[in-house]
């Protein structure tokens, strides 16, 4: 393991609606979802799409490694961890769903007179996915969302949801 993934605390969480403002706080309505529901027929999205949601990730290390680069990766699997195929943008073709970025820790800071000792808190990145069309998901299943960092990764690194067969939308939490 490397000394970002070795040490790393990782947050998942899947909402109806999440945004990163630019103080980089998540703000979140319908956070915590387990079942994300199908959009009603010709709804526009396409057939067979889920409701729109969206997933944010928090990674946050200590001051021992202010500096340390990494790559983070976030995957959406299947619950054997085989990742899912979703429809290229064009829809001719299906690929993997993963986004991924380097990244560089750096020291937080905050402003004179807040009285905020230096090294006290973590360094942290946070980002978001949104999918305002929902995806394209075969129903009746469960799926995890898995973040990587330098290609590895640990169980509770996963957040898992269920795409029930039933049309409309479902915010059970």
């Amino acid at each position: 393991m490397s000394n970002v993934s070795d040490s790393a605390v990782v947050r998942i969480f899947v909402a109806q609606y999440i945004a990163a403002d630019a103080a980089s706080k998540l703000n979140m309505i319908g956070g915590g979802l387990l079942l994300i529901g199908l959009q009603p027929p010709n709804f526009g999205a396409g057939e067979g799409n889920t409701v729109p949601f969206g997933i944010g990730f928090s990674v946050s290390v200590g001051r021992e490694l202010y500096g340390e680069e990494c790559s983070i990766e976030v995957v959406l699997e299947d619950l054997q961890g085989h990742p899912v195929q979703v429809p290229t943008p064009d829809g001719k073709g299906r690929q993997a769903l993963r986004v991924a970025q380097n990244h560089t820790f750096e020291e937080p800071t905050f402003p004179p007179g807040t009285g905020v000792p230096r090294g006290v808190l973590l360094s942290r990145v946070q980002w978001v996915l949104m999918f305002p069309g929902g995806l394209a998901l075969p129903t009746g299943a469960a799926y995890q969302w898995r973040v990587k960092i330098d290609h590895e990764s640990r169980d509770e690194w996963t957040e898992r949801f269920y795409v029930p067969a039933a049309r409309g939308p479902v915010v059970i939490g």
